[in-house]
């Protein structure tokens, strides 16, 4: 896979790692690349009794004047293992459908 300018993902990740002092590629995945660290985003959280999820953290960060995107704000809070209340409807797994029986006769 390769960029516009011709060099391969992993080639910019590591002239990344060399030009910003981060050690390993992870860091550039978990939001040390963007420029925004884990405490604004757990701040956010617990200022609001740790219900918020993805969407309201990110409404609430860009309020503050912290730009960052949405799918970033996901991911640290995967990375975090923090996560939003569900409310309404309780989570449903699948349940298999009853079996068919067809008689002959």
């Amino acid at each position: 896979m390769n960029t516009e300018s011709g060099q391969s993902v992993m080639s910019w990740i590591l002239l990344r790692q060399r030009t910003t002092g981060i050690s390993n590629a992870g860091s550039i995945l978990n939001g040390a690349a963007v420029g925004i660290s884990a405490m604004p985003l757990q701040r956010v959280y617990e200022e609001n009794y740790s219900v918020y999820g993805v969407r309201k953290v990110w409404r609430q960060l860009k309020r503050e004047g912290v730009g960052v995107a949405r799918c970033t704000i996901e991911h640290l809070m995967k990375v975090l293992q923090i996560r939003g209340v569900t409310r309404g409807k309780s989570v449903r797994t699948p349940v298999a459908a009853k079996p068919i029986h067809h008689w002959t006769g």
